[in-house]
């Protein structure tokens, strides 16, 4: 029985911080634009060598920043 606990909050542990990572990194997306790489992610995106803060207010966006905040807490 207990090692049935271990492995359970080992996994729990595991995908907490793959949740963090997920929730910190800008390669959500990957798309080539105009001959340069770029990559976006929850928070801003990166065209070539400069990154932006994502300030467009699109739903789906804001839905899943809220979600992503409330299943981190």
């Amino acid at each position: 029985m207990y090692s049935f606990m271990g492995g359970g909050l080992f996994c729990a542990w595991v995908g907490t911080i793959l949740l963090v990572v997920a929730m910190a990194t800008d390669h959500w997306m990957q798309y080539r634009l105009s001959g340069s790489f770029a990559h976006q992610g929850l928070w801003r995106y990166c065209l070539g060598n400069k990154c932006y803060l994502q300030t467009d207010s699109i739903a789906y966006w804001n839905a899943t920043r809220a979600f992503m905040i409330l299943s981190a807490l």
